[in-house]
């Protein structure tokens, strides 16, 4: 009885931290708070508190990634670096090129849209040029700490696109949501930043959509999409530190330390390709570099003797500023049986617990169960969102 009890409330403490559907799928219901009769439209002070909020942004940023301000020099081909010279990753960049900096990208694209047309499009006037496009329905205002813009699209009888920006940031905060609706097509892409939690729907079809969320505080990644028979998948869960991909029926786990990649396990039409995170491996204190889209591929060295024979040496950069350098393997499912990672590799993973983790991953029926997120709650929320959106602008 005493053991029953125990494997009932373990259970229960499972069950109770996994988030519900709502947790990653509920929308903001407070308003963001813009500028009314306060609001600046003179070309020439938007462009200043433009700027201003871009500090503001950058500031943020080097919060989170301390060196995202460092411009290291890129590596050249076929030049020798010695271990430490190479410009190591910003963990920050390595679980997704976009992953915790997105809201900070997207902030940024969404306002140099606004940004292209400052000086063209006009309040007021009922219908304008901006190139082949006709505009209507302009408006746009600005104070010290926030901003919005609006508009519609005409580039044709079938073609016409309301666009709507607004936020506010501080030295300390940043909330912003964003819409693109296409009238004619029924589709949408909305994105939300509040609270530090990122959510962006597209939605064109119940057979095309994607979510995307982001929680800044915790780390936690989940992204979805599909496009008829496509389907991807990437999750990050911060407290297992792993990451969990899928590409239609391709399937690769990660584990990563201080969101730094360690090593990773991939099931694809090759086999079982093994990667590993030489910056966790001793044994070696020089790579000769070069291009990773290249055959032959990078070398490495321990006191001038070619190392790591075995495995393809892959430096690849991230945007051109930081390198990952990694060992890969591509392996039959019988050489897997056999496979460990070398005694160099000094990763807190093995290769058991990635295909284990794997295996799992594979066996699922609906891959967001990792975080319990039902992939049927996702495509209902697409469309009560487009719902809204359509009676908000019919």
């Amino acid at each position: 009885m005493k053991k029953l009890i125990i494997i009932l409330l373990l259970i229960l403490i499972m069950t109770g931290c996994k988030k519900s559907s709502e947790d990653f799928l509920i929308t903001i219901d407070t308003e963001i708070s813009v500028c009314q009769e306060s609001c600046v439209t003179d070309q020439a002070e938007i462009r200043v508190l433009l700027t201003n909020f871009y500090e503001l942004m950058d500031a943020q940023i080097l919060t989170i990634a301390e060196n995202e301000g460092d411009i290291p020099s890129p590596m050249s081909v076929e030049v020798s670096y010695a271990k430490d010279e190479i410009p190591r990753s910003s963990p920050i960049l390595q679980i997704n090129q976009n992953s915790i900096l997105k809201p900070y990208q997207d902030f940024f694209s969404y306002s140099s849209m606004f940004n292209a047309y400052i000086g063209v499009l006009v309040i007021g006037e009922d219908e304008q040029s901006w190139g082949s496009v006709s505009v209507t329905d302009v408006d746009y205002g600005f104070d010290d700490v926030s901003g919005f813009y609006k508009h519609t699209y005409n580039s044709g009888k079938e073609n016409e696109r309301i666009e709507g920006f607004k936020f506010k940031i501080t030295e300390d905060d940043m909330q912003y949501e964003f819409i693109v609706y296409s009238t004619n097509l029924e589709s949408y892409q909305y994105t939300s930043f509040q609270n530090n939690i990122y959510r962006k729907y597209t939605y064109t079809s119940e057979s095309i959509y994607s979510f995307t969320y982001i929680n800044m505080n915790s780390n936690s990644i989940v992204e979805y999409s599909v496009k008829d028979q496509d389907e991807i998948v990437n999750i990050y869960d911060p407290d297992s530190k792993d990451v969990y991909r899928m590409v239609n029926s391709n399937y690769e786990t990660s584990h990563f330390e201080d969101l730094e990649f360690v090593a990773s396990l991939r099931k694809d039409d090759t086999g079982y390709p093994v990667q590993f995170s030489l910056y966790f491996t001793d044994g070696w204190d020089e790579v000769v570099y070069r291009d990773p889209s290249v055959i032959p591929y990078s070398t490495i060295f321990n006191e001038e003797v070619r190392v790591f024979e075995d495995y393809d040496i892959l430096v690849s950069s991230l945007k051109g500023r930081y390198y990952n350098t990694n060992a890969l393997m591509t392996l039959s499912e019988t050489q897997l049986e056999d496979y460990e990672f070398p005694v160099e590799f000094e990763g807190n993973t093995s290769i058991s617990e990635l295909k284990e983790k794997l295996d799992d991953f594979m066996d699922m029926e609906n891959p967001l169960d990792i975080v319990g997120l039902e992939i049927t709650s996702i495509q209902n929320r697409c469309i009560e969102i487009l719902d809204m959106i359509t009676e908000k602008y019919s």
